[in-house]
Order: structure tokens, then C-alpha cells, then sequence
């Protein structure tokens, strides 16, 4: 209740506008990890002005609540918006690879690659999207797994030297860990 009343008196007192307080309350929703009402506020706040800082919050809720659908779909609205920026077309490929979207999600991270060319963490999410597309990545057919992607962001001058970075993790049902890329 007191974080309520100090909200009130901070918005009356600084004088924001609409859309700015539901930002606002839905950023400190969201550190407490009160999702739905945080997606509440930034939808409310989108009512107000359809922008790119609403779409961009909302999309990030979506993906926190691992609703991938509802995710991508907002991540391609923010594309459209004149605020939009590479790191965009990454976050919408991490989203595509979540849905199993492999193509599509190809076709972001060298989207996001001809903006920034040679960056190194696109050219890694390149190799792992690649690698994720082209086969079962599993070390031992027919044993349960769960898989841990684990990449490893080490910057380097050669952009071209990406793949022995790139580790997958597998942890199998009896505990054992196998690793390898």
C-alpha cells in the first residue's frame, strides 16, 4: 500500500504524463517479477500511444512468461517502429529458436548481422541457430535429456574463429552431464 500512495504522490508531484507513469509502475511491477499486472500496465500504456517503448515492454513480459507466440509477435511490430534496433532482430531470433522457428530465426540473426557486421555474439547465435537447424543435437538417441545451450561470448578480432566457442551442455535424467558442441 505504501508503494502505491508514494507511486501517486511521485506522478502527481512530477507531472508525467499518462503513459509515462504506466511505464513507469510496470518497470517496478516487473523488478518485483509481477508479470501479469506489469503486462497490464504496459498495455494500457500502448492504449495511450502505440509506441516503441510499450511494444518493446510488452514483448519482454510475453517472453518472460514464456509465451513465445505472443512474443514474436510483438517483437515484429517492433521492427516497424522508427526507434527499432539491431539487437531487435537478435531478441526476435531467440524467440523464433524458443518456437522451433529455425529458418525464420536464420533469417533474423543475418538480418542483425548486416547491421552490425562481424559482432561477435550475432555470429555466434548464427553458428548455435545453424547447428540447432541442421539435426538432432543429442549425443545418445533415446536416453531422456533435457539440453542447456551454454554459449560462450568471448570477444575476438577474428569474427570468423566462432565455433569452437560454442558449447552445449546435456543433462541426462541419472545425473550424468555430457559436454560438446
Amino acid at each position: 500500500m505504501r508503494l502505491y500512495l508514494s507511486l501517486c504522490l511521485f506522478f502527481i508531484l512530477t507531472g508525467l504524463s499518462a503513459q509515462d507513469k504506466y511505464i513507469l509502475t510496470g518497470d517496478r511491477l516487473m523488478e518485483r517479477s509481477a508479470f501479469l499486472e506489469a503486462l497490464e500496465k504496459y498495455q494500457i500504456s500502448y492504449i495511450y500511444n502505440e509506441d516503441y517503448i510499450s511494444s518493446q515492454r510488452i514483448s519482454s513480459v510475453y517472453f518472460a512468461l514464456q509465451r513465445f507466440e505472443e512474443a514474436a509477435n510483438w517483437q515484429k511490430k517492433l521492427l516497424n517502429f522508427s526507434g527499432s534496433v539491431p539487437e531487435d532482430h537478435l531478441q526476435l531470433a531467440k524467440t523464433l529458436v524458443s518456437l522451433n522457428q529455425y529458418d525464420e530465426a536464420l533469417t533474423q540473426v543475418n538480418t542483425f548481422l548486416s547491421k552490425k557486421p562481424g559482432d561477435p555474439i550475432g555470429r555466434k547465435f548464427l553458428y548455435l541457430v545453424t547447428f540447432l537447424k541442421n539435426g538432432d543435437i543429442s549425443p545418445i538417441r533415446g536416453r531422456d535429456r533435457a539440453v542447456d545451450y551454454c554459449v560462450e561470448l568471448k570477444a575476438t578480432n577474428d569474427p570468423e574463429n566462432i565455433g569452437p566457442d560454442v558449447k552445449l551442455e546435456w543433462h541426462f535424467d541419472d545425473g550424468t552431464i555430457t559436454f560438446g558442441p
